[in-house]
């Protein structure tokens, strides 16, 4: 079974602690994801782009939780169509996996 889902967590390697980054209520199974700021209408990389250029391995090494729990790519926080963001339970600037 091929699946194109995706789970988030925030981890801290020292402590390691792992929880899961919780997804806001009204997000639906393929609602996008996009930093803040990011317009819904942009256009993803095709799988074997994603594939032939590393792009999750770029993309991974930007995933981080602010000090406020907010999971987010290069200091910009992670997004639903509507705004909403997706917080860790308790783990604050830490990187995301």
């Amino acid at each position: 079974v091929t699946s194109h889902g995706m789970v988030l967590c925030a981890k801290n390697p020292e402590t390691k602690v792992v929880e899961l980054v919780g997804v806001p209520e009204s997000c639906k199974i393929g609602d996008r994801v996009l930093p803040e700021g990011v317009l819904a209408s942009w256009k993803p990389f095709s799988p074997a782009a994603v594939k032939e250029l590393k792009v999750w391995e770029d993309v991974a090494k930007g995933l981080r939780t602010d000090g406020g729990r907010v999971a987010c790519f290069s200091g910009t926080p992670l997004v639903t169509a509507s705004g909403e963001k997706f917080l860790a339970p308790t783990l604050s600037e830490v990187e995301i996996g």
